[in-house]
């Protein structure tokens, strides 16, 4: 049987240390431990396995730090120390799954394997001709073109201008499978804008934990909100054509060409992407302006 992927464990007792081990076997992981403390896992892992201890309602923290700041996409299993009301619970949609104990290895790795596909499908839905949904995010596009925007494999790519915008960004999406290093891709981004008139933006969000890879000219404005991080408000400024920054969940991006002033940004941008898709479409009308941009929010 060939191991192609790896379950990374968490430091757990010797004996559930052994039970998480075999199903990984099972489910045809080869295997790594990792204490907290230690490096982040790499190559990025298929799943995290480990224990939750009696009486214990949270993720530990170094697990959650784990899972929440650097593999953002990979799908956590829990042995419970507890009784649970069935024998296997999902939870924060379906990333994370409490195990009952005692469970056998078998069903344990029926799980581990479930866990993975359910982390690895495509799961691109487009719910209106201007709203996308994938894995980790949704996008909203107010105005411009819907063929400028591409869900890829799990992440997005999109231009938002005029001109070729649509050519560009299937140019982009093309080009970006085959550009592994975010650097090599980001690189491509101010030509292939070119095409999309004098002021566009361009986006890049992997499927993975990767970093956005962002780009404008002319009067174009990418601006990224987050409570996770300070300053919390931040834009790409005048003059610097791309920028790489790291995704994290809770990221909402605004990218556009025409987009009227939002004085209220930084508090409806607390309130997720369609209080600001909202906002900005108040004050499009009253400024009597047309709007051409896109919202994408990191919901994982």
């Amino acid at each position: 049987m060939s191991l192609l992927r790896t379950a990374v464990i968490l430091e757990a007792p010797p004996q559930q240390q052994r039970l998480l081990e075999e199903a990984a076997a099972l489910a045809a992981c080869a295997t790594a431990r990792w204490r907290a403390g230690a490096p982040v896992p790499d190559p990025v892992p298929a799943v995290l396995l480990g224990v939750l201890p009696k009486g214990q309602r949270r993720l530990p923290p170094a697990l959650a730090e784990l899972a929440d700041q650097h593999l953002t996409g990979v799908p956590v299993l829990l042995l419970s120390d507890e009784p649970l009301i069935r024998p296997s619970v999902l939870l924060a949609g379906g990333r994370l799954t409490l195990l009952d104990s005692p469970l056998p290895a078998p069903a344990i790795a029926e799980r581990i394997r479930a866990a993975i596909e359910r982390a690895h499908r495509p799961e691109i839905h487009q719910a209106s001709p201007r709203t996308w949904r994938g894995r980790r995010w949704a996008a909203t596009l107010l105005g411009g073109d819907p063929a400028a925007v591409l869900p890829t494999e799990g992440g997005l790519v999109a231009v938002v201008g005029g001109g070729e915008a649509a050519a560009a960004a299937r140019d982009l999406a093309s080009m970006a499978p085959a550009c592994r290093d975010p650097f090599a891709a980001s690189r491509l981004m101010p030509t292939l804008l070119s095409r999309a008139g004098v002021s566009a933006a361009a986006v890049l969000l992997p499927a993975d934990t990767g970093p956005w890879s962002l780009a404008h000219r002319g009067a174009a404005l990418v601006s990224l909100f987050s409570h996770r991080r300070l300053p919390s408000h931040w834009t790409l400024p005048a003059g610097q054509e791309v920028r790489l920054l790291p995704s994290l969940r809770g990221d909402l991006l605004l990218i556009g060409t025409d987009v009227p002033a939002l004085p209220d940004f930084d508090r409806v941008a607390r309130d997720g992407i369609e209080a600001v898709a909202a906002h900005a479409q108040e004050q499009a009308a009253l400024a009597g302006r047309p709007l051409n941009a896109l919202l994408i929010d990191v919901v994982r």
